[in-house]
């Protein structure tokens, strides 16, 4: 699949292999829920890399777990 041809939902999963935590649409978008719940999903694969009440990802330099290496 071509970059062009990611679902949100896609997008959010592989925002949250990056580390990257900034959803990039607006909340009135039917992307930004979309988006958010790939990064979710992905976020309970790998729980111990992004720290809730610090609001950032954690400085381990954890291996992402095999079951989200899926693209």
């Amino acid at each position: 699949m071509m970059e062009q041809d990611l679902l949100p939902v896609d997008e959010g999963r592989i925002a949250f292999q990056n580390r990257v935590s900034e959803n990039p649409y607006p909340e009135t978008s039917w992307k930004h829920n979309e988006w958010q719940f790939g990064w979710d999903a992905e976020e309970q694969v790998n729980p111990d890399l992004y720290d809730h009440a610090a609001g950032k990802f954690t400085n381990q330099n954890s291996q992402f777990s095999p079951s989200e290496k899926r693209n």
